[in-house]
């Protein structure tokens, strides 16, 4: 006679301490021999597998809320009446072990010792694996444990229920985000589709903070926690497209307070002291997830069987033991890499402005000396606001950002600079000829000043011509770089020069075209369309 196996939970994935270069590290193992009793029995072992999972941080009610999908599961199996399947009221809740207090109950990967069988649509059987997880961010697990066993539960469930206490926030998502991109890095060589895994369930327990409650109010939470704004920074905005881009279904759920009768020690699970707006909630959410569950598929989308998600259970297993799988990193290390990367934005916006200021406006260049000076002030002024900023970790990443903004920084400056050194080169063309031409004019009047006996004036225009002359002279120099520097010569000349042309060569070029224009309108034409900027010619 064969002994009938009493319905209990077991570990299929298991926690062992081992000790590796003098440093006490926590490895998993897959239980096979009690994985491959469970998944390859032949009652079960061709029937596609729909996988719940619950996940969370400790004593958030994972395995209590398990307890509830194996007594409708239960009752499913009895063919027992839908409005029934709550049972006695005051039986107490068994199964997968619970308790009250402050220590987590349950370390690896359990599962339910029975796979379930139900007919969710006539004629068609389908096997059901309940998974119950370590719980998070307890006192003696590492990030490393957490996020193994999140992304492995994760992996391996078509429905995955990410149990959360009193509010759904962004650290959750950060939590999240963590989890799960280490979990698509062990399987991203499989991956063909953008969403590598299936459903995802936020169950916010014991919610207070308004009436809403259920599959509606869980929805309205998760949009608005979810939307994404114009407005939206750039780290919030990733946030949420990574959630999204992870999963294939994301569901909320807002699950009332069970009430003060879970507080006191006598409390044994008995559905008749928990308030009854916690026991409407759970008539409504259990049967939702198990009237109809999504299959397990693979990445290609394929059905998986009981003993096909075995051999899935060995293969994810095997990826995280493979030392080559990224190292995870902790959430305050997630953190301080946000936290320099905003500092490295706000010492660039600091750079940027100053830099676009260093240039005067009205002369459009600055001397070289000049230029290299006041782009290392510019420098200076923003690596300051990076060094002031606070940030976490700041030995460990401050360097390397440091390194890298600095980096970017100078290559913008050489960008600056070549622009500043093709405006000064154009002044260098633009700024001899406009004084030449000048002298020229002044000679020409000189001469028609003096056949007009107007010898005063033309002696003052030949005071003038002198002085053309010596700044003709000093420009050369400074460009011959006999001048001592630390004086614009160049700068005050080029001003000189657009005075010139601004107030004296342009207006008296207007009155001779007038001249022309009125003799001979032909001949203006023909000067004004050679003299014409290109654009205007076109025209």
């Amino acid at each position: 006679m064969v002994e009938e196996i009493k319905p209990s939970a077991i570990q299929v994935i298991k926690p062992l301490l081992v000790t590796e270069d003098e440093e006490e590290k926590t490895k998993y193992e897959l239980q096979v021999e009690a994985l491959e009793s469970l998944l390859t029995d032949k009652e079960v072992a061709d029937l596609p597998v729909s996988v719940i999972s619950v996940t969370g941080a400790f004593r958030t009610g994972k395995s209590f809320l398990l307890n509830y999908l194996l007594r409708y599961l239960t009752a499913l199996e009895k063919e027992e009446s839908e409005d029934q399947w709550l049972g006695d009221f005051d039986q107490e809740l068994e199964g997968f072990k619970w308790r009250r207090g402050a220590d987590p109950e349950t370390s690896g990967i359990m599962a339910w010792n029975k796979v379930f069988v139900i007919e969710p649509i006539p004629g068609q059987k389908q096997a059901i694996l309940l998974l119950d997880t370590q719980g998070a961010f307890d006192l003696d697990s590492d990030v490393k444990d957490i996020t193994l066993i999140f992304a492995l539960s994760t992996m391996l469930s078509s429905i995955q229920i990410y149990n959360v206490r009193g509010n759904l926030q962004t650290d959750n998502l950060q939590h999240l985000q963590l989890f799960t991109e280490f979990g698509r890095q062990a399987i991203a060589q499989d991956v063909s589709d953008s969403q590598p895994f299936q459903n995802l369930l936020f169950l916010v327990r014991d919610w207070q903070l308004d009436d809403s409650e259920g599959f509606d109010g869980g929805s309205q939470l998760l949009e608005k926690l979810m939307k994404i704004t114009p407005k939206m920074n750039d780290e919030k905005r990733e946030l949420r497209e990574h959630v999204k881009s992870c999963f294939k279904s994301i569901r909320g759920f807002l699950m009332s307070h069970p009430g003060d009768a879970v507080r006191k020690g006598e409390f044994k699970g008995e559905t008749s002291k928990l308030h009854p707006d916690f026991v409407s909630n759970m008539k409504t959410l259990v049967p939702e997830l198990l009237n109809l569950p999504d299959v397990k598929v693979d990445t290609a989308g394929n059905p998986l069987s009981c003993a096909e998600l075995c051999d899935y259970f060995k293969k994810y297993t095997a990826i995280f033991q493979n030392e080559e799988m990224p190292e995870t990193v902790t959430i305050m290390e997630a953190t301080a890499e946000v936290n320099h990367h905003m500092a490295v934005q706000k010492a660039k916006a600091s750079f940027k402005q100053e830099i676009d200021e260093i240039i005067p406006k009205q002369l459009g260049y600055l001397q070289a000396n000049a230029f290299d000076e006041k782009s290392q002030e510019v420098m200076t002024k923003a690596l300051s606001v990076f060094d002031g900023t606070k940030r976490m970790l700041s030995k460990k990443y401050g360097p390397k950002f440091r390194h890298d903004l600095e980096s970017e920084l100078v290559s913008d400056i050489e960008q600056k600079r070549k622009l500043n050194d093709e405006r000064r080169a154009a002044k260098l063309v633009q700024t001899p000829l406009i004084i030449i031409v000048a002298l020229f004019v002044c000679w020409f009047a000189i001469f028609i000043l003096e056949m007009l006996w107007l010898s005063p004036v033309a002696a003052f225009v030949n005071v003038l011509s002198t002085l053309l002359i010596g700044g003709i002279l000093v420009w050369l120099a400074d460009q011959s770089n006999l001048i001592p520097g630390g004086f614009p010569v160049q700068q005050i000349i080029d001003m000189i020069a657009e005075l010139l042309r601004d107030n004296i060569l342009k207006p008296m070029a207007g009155v001779a075209m007038n001249g022309i224009r009125q003799a001979n309108p032909d001949v203006a034409r023909i000067i004004q369309q050679v003299a014409a900027p290109k654009g205007d010619k076109e025209d």
